[in-house]
């Protein structure tokens, strides 16, 4: 309602979704039901918004409350708790295994991320443009390496392409937990430039084996700076 306009943005608001822990992510096939077209096969709760919905209910309420300008954070949180389910069956699990790893929830996840960020970039290019609104796109840690399913006993074993429209065999390694690994960056817009001049250092490593950049990064705090800076121009 909020984000198609039936809402009124008058007064403070909070949302509540109708859920008890997250959105989809942690939904019980038994209670649901089984759903062949999303990547888990498991039927999704038709009685939750999407992440990409809040984001522009969101926008909407922050650009009538505030005409001077706004600040958005979105998180597509539960990538990391799908993810986490790769440690299962291996010393570095935590908690009860209760599942297989989550990897069809995990694809889910991170395509209602990436739908948010499409959300905001279509309300960028109609109110302004990238001459006077910042994205960044970035995370504060991985979840170890993707490789192949048996990567924990074949060393590096590359992801098993399994064909269009299949899962692929894959696995998070070495642990399916947190690493202190460089995570990607990305920002278009007025501001982006504040963030290349932050840079700290050539990670070697990772540009001859990830290679997305030349291996340059920044502290995860400098980002926040970076947007500090933004905001006062």
């Amino acid at each position: 309602a909020l984000a198609d306009g039936r809402l009124p943005a008058d007064r403070p608001l909070i949302g509540v979704p109708r859920v008890a822990n997250t959105l989809q992510q942690a939904r019980q096939l038994p209670v649901v039901g089984r759903d062949a077209a999303t990547p888990s096969g498991v039927k999704k709760i038709d009685s939750v918004p999407d992440l990409a919905t809040m984001t522009r209910g969101a926008l909407r309420f922050l650009q009538q409350r505030s005409p001077k300008g706004l600040f958005l954070m979105v998180e597509g949180g539960a990538t990391d708790w799908a993810a986490h389910t790769s440690a299962c069956g291996t010393e570095w699990h935590y908690g009860a295994c209760t599942d297989q790893p989550q990897y069809g929830r995990l694809i889910e996840e991170t395509a209602e991320f990436n739908d948010a960020v499409s959300a905001v970039i279509a309300w960028i290019e109609q109110n302004g443009g990238w001459e006077r609104n910042l994205l960044i796109v970035t995370t504060d840690h991985d979840n170890s390496m993707p490789m192949g399913p048996d990567a924990q006993k074949v060393a590096f074993e590359p992801v098993r392409n399994n064909g269009r429209g299949q899962m692929p065999g894959m696995s998070f390694r070495p642990t399916g937990n947190h690493s202190n690994g460089l995570v990607p960056l990305w920002a278009k817009g007025n501001g982006a430039e504040l963030l290349g001049q932050r840079v700290r250092g050539v990670d070697a490593g990772y540009r001859q084996h990830v290679r997305w950049n030349d291996g340059s990064y920044i502290d995860n705090t400098d980002v926040a700076k970076a947007v500090q800076d933004a905001l006062q121009r």
